[in-house]
């Protein structure tokens, strides 16, 4: 219910604006909206890359070198 009124309250004030800020409150509406949709683009490529085994070299333990792998030593 509440999310109804404050539509409701939006659309009323919208209803009340000149033009030009009428306009820079769609542009702001598309901006917010924009960031949503980036967002949940964001998310969902997260998700897949989560779900790959593409980075699962990673994960393998790394070599451990010693000092007799060394080809010259420096002092």
């Amino acid at each position: 219910m509440e999310r109804e009124k404050l539509l409701k309250k939006t659309i009323e004030g919208l209803a009340n604006l000149s033009d030009p800020k009428l306009q820079e409150a769609s542009n702001f509406v598309d901006f917010l909206l924009g960031q949503l949709e980036n967002r949940i683009l964001t998310e969902g490529i997260q998700n897949r890359i989560a779900g790959s085994k593409s980075f699962s070299f990673l994960e393998e333990e790394k070599a451990t070198y010693q000092i007799t792998d060394l080809k010259e030593r420096y002092k």
